[in-house]
Formats: structure tokens, sequence, C-alpha cells
């Protein structure tokens, strides 16, 4: 690991600015919607810094800047953020599906077209009635939307904060019904979405004929995507901020 011995005789004020930018989080994450009958707070939960655990200075700026609460099972506080939906991936679960394409909230809702990144648990698009309403949303309020991720949970606990979604591999394989079947079978997760790739289009096509020119064509992508339990972990290393410390120390 890299070390730069001289970081203290470097002016406090200076130590702490490098400790501020230690802290500066960029990465995306996932943010689960939730309604209650009102608008709920859109936060998501981000990895633990190392500059919380180098020395004490460097901890108390990390707690200055940071915000924190208690984990789903309460064992530590974790920091968290408000969302941001240029980055961030706004995941809509089954329960809330119905509130998130309500038109009274989206007409409030100002981030609405804004969100590049939203993801669904899959089966919603086998439902007729459910494809219909959702093709409304995306065609009217969803404007920006640069990628839809249709979740297979593949029987993992989504009912903790710190989870994020990545994409299948190759090879793997779901167990799931394909769209219009009830039988479940070990099948590519590509297979399945490519078919609600078409029964979406021709919903949206239907609705509005002239908007996305013929049945097929979609101004946004659709991907399948699982889900993935997070482990704690440290988002900057201490070489990273050793690194740009020397930087600073040798101009």
């Amino acid at each position: 690991m890299e070390t730069f011995q001289r970081f203290t005789e470097l002016p406090l004020e200076l130590q702490r600015e490098i400790w501020r930018f230690a802290l500066h989080d960029k990465a995306s994450a996932v943010c689960v919607f939730r309604a209650n009958g009102e608008l709920m707070p859109r936060t998501v939960d981000v990895e633990i810094p190392s500059p919380l655990h180098v020395c004490r200075e460097s901890r108390s700026v990390a707690q200055s800047l940071l915000e924190f609460r208690s984990t789903s099972n309460g064992a530590y506080m974790c920091p968290y953020r408000e969302f941001c939906p240029d980055r961030d991936t706004l995941f809509v679960p089954e329960q809330w599906a119905a509130d998130f394409c309500d038109p009274d909230f989206l007409e409030t809702w100002t981030q609405r077209g804004q969100i590049r990144r939203l993801a669904l648990d899959e089966f919603l698009l086998a439902e007729e009635d459910f494809v219909r309403v959702f093709a409304n949303v995306l065609s009217s309020y969803l404007g920006g939307l640069e990628i839809l991720s249709l979740v297979f949970a593949n029987g993992v606990q989504r009912n903790r904060r710190r989870f994020r979604l990545e994409n299948f591999g190759p090879d793997e394989r779901v167990w799931a019904s394909p769209p219009g079947r009830v039988v479940r079978k070990d099948i590519l997760p590509t297979e399945i979405v490519s078919q609600y790739y078409m029964i979406l289009s021709r919903e949206i096509h239907a609705i509005f004929p002239t908007t996305y020119g013929r049945p097929g064509d979609l101004p946004f992508k659709l991907i399948p995507q699982k889900v993935v339990i997070n482990t704690i972990q440290e988002t900057r290393s201490a070489s990273y901020v050793w690194s740009f410390a020397r930087s600073l120390f040798n101009r």
C-alpha cells in the first residue's frame, strides 16, 4: 500500500480539505421507492468511507459532513445521502408499483423527468393491466429514461436497504416463467426480457402511435438484472488519499 509519511506536516486546514475531498461520493446506488399514503424521502445508503477509520481528525471531518441511520437489523450506523435521479437507479418493488404509477403523485413529483435508470420486478410486466398503465407512465412522465431494468430476485430477500443490482453473466440462467406461461423453467433472463420488450413496445405504440414509430422501437434500453446484497465496504482506500496528499505536498 502507498503511504505518505509527511501528511501531518501539511497545514491542518489542508489536511481537512483532503479528507473532505476523499468523502466525495459519485458512485451510483439503488433507491427503493416507497409510499404509504404520502411522498416519502428518497434516500440511498452509501458505502462506509475510509476517512471514518483513519484518525481522529479524519473521523471528525467525516462525521460533520455525513448523515447516518441505523441499518435494517440495527447492527451499525450507515451513512446515506439524498437520491440523485441522474445517476442512481430508482427501484419500484411490486407492493409500491401502483403508488408509483398514480398520476396524482407523478404530476407533483418534480424529479420524474430527471430519472435515467428505473427498475421493476420482472413479473409485473406479465400483468396486462399493469403494462397498460405503465406504458402510459413511460410515455407521459419519464421522458428522460435511458435504462429500464427488469429485476430477478431469485430468492434473495430485499427487505434490507443495502443491496445493488448487477447484470447477469452471458450463460447465467434464472428459474422463472416466460410471459404468458405459468410453469417455471430454467431460462436465460435475456429471453424473457426480449419478450417483455415486444409486449411493452406494442402497448406504447397502441397508445401513442405517432410518438415511437413502429412496434419494437423504444427510446430506452430494457435489461435483466439480479439482486446482490451489499457487504460493508470502504469506497476510498488509504492509498488513494495518500497519493492525493503527496501531489499537493510536491506542488
